[in-house]
């Protein structure tokens, strides 16, 4: 290895790998707020932090329950 490389990032790369990480958390909140407006909207509830943990407590069964082709609408079209 020469003394000339500066690593895997740098320059232009390091701005890119940058902006990339900073629009994924954002691309979560947009995708997380669409699921949040469904079921809101479908079934009347307020969503709180009590309510996201019990969200990770579920199980496949439970989250196939939930799952419809609004709720696919919901995430495409307020999520994407």
């Amino acid at each position: 290895m020469d003394a000339t490389h500066r690593g895997p990032l740098h320059g232009a790369h390091k701005q890119a790998a940058v902006q990339t990480t900073k629009k994924r958390p954002s691309g979560r909140f947009f995708v997380s707020g669409a699921g949040v407006a469904y079921f809101m909207n479908q079934y009347g509830v307020l969503i709180d932090a009590g309510m996201f943990r019990k969200m990770a407590e579920t199980n496949v069964a439970e989250v196939r329950d939930l799952m419809s082709l609004k709720f696919a609408a919901y995430i495409l079209l307020l999520g994407v």
